[in-house]
C-alpha cells in the first residue's frame, strides 16, 4: 500500500439526478473503493467501475428573474420585462455520468449525479475497468483447461483432428 492510499478515504456519496445502479432507485449512493483492482461496492454489491464523464450546462437562476420583475414592475410594465431579463443569472454547472457493471450479472447501469469538488478528487482514485471487446474471444480458465484435456485425447489418439478442431471452434466461440 503506498502512504497516499493510507490517507485516501475510500467512500464518497453521489447525489443522483438521474438512472439508478442495481434494482434499486436511490436519492444518493454511497461508493467504496474496493481491494481489488476497478471494482467499487454500493449497497453491499460490487461493480466494475467504469468511470466518468463531465458536461458543463447552463442554468438560469429563476428566483433572481422573478425578483428582478418584480422590482422592476414596480416602476412600469416594461421595466418588468427588463428587471427579469437583468435578474436572471446564467450559472454554469457540470453534471456527471458514472458508469458501473454488475460483476455477478454483467449488466451496465449508468448514472447522472451531481458532485462537490473533494468527490469529484476522489473519484479521480478510482481505477477504470475496461469492457472487453465485442467479439473478442472469452478464454476462461475452465475453458482452457478443458481445450487442454481435448487436446491430450488428440495426442493419446482417441478422437481425430476434426474432432478436436471442432470442439476448439465451439469452445472458443
Amino acid at each position: 500500500m503506498k502512504i497516499k492510499d493510507f490517507f485516501f478515504q475510500k467512500r464518497f456519496a453521489v447525489k443522483v439526478t438521474q438512472g439508478q445502479i442495481g434494482n434499486k432507485k436511490e436519492p444518493y449512493y454511497l461508493i467504496w473503493k474496493e481491494e481489488e483492482p476497478c471494482v467499487v461496492s454500493v449497497n453491499k454489491r460490487k461493480y466494475y467501475f467504469l468511470g466518468a464523464s463531465e458536461s458543463s450546462y447552463d442554468e438560469v437562476s429563476q428566483a433572481r428573474a422573478l425578483t428582478g420583475a418584480a422590482v422592476g414592475a414596480l416602476f412600469s410594465p416594461v421595466g418588468a420585462l427588463i428587471g427579469g431579463a437583468i435578474g436572471s443569472k446564467k450559472q454554469t454547472k457540470t453534471k456527471y455520468t458514472i458508469g458501473f457493471v454488475d460483476i455477478e450479472t454483467d449488466e451496465i447501469f449508468t448514472i447522472e449525479a451531481e458532485m462537490k469538488p473533494i468527490e469529484i478528487m476522489k473519484l479521480k482514485h478510482f481505477e477504470v475497468y475496461a469492457l472487453p471487446e465485442k467479439g473478442a474471444s472469452d478464454t476462461n480458465p475452465s475453458k482452457v483447461g478443458e481445450l487442454r484435456e481435448f487436446k491430450q485425447l488428440l495426442d493419446d489418439g482417441i478422437i481425430t483432428e476434426d474432432e478436436f478442431n471442432d470442439k476448439k471452434k465451439q469452445l472458443l466461440s
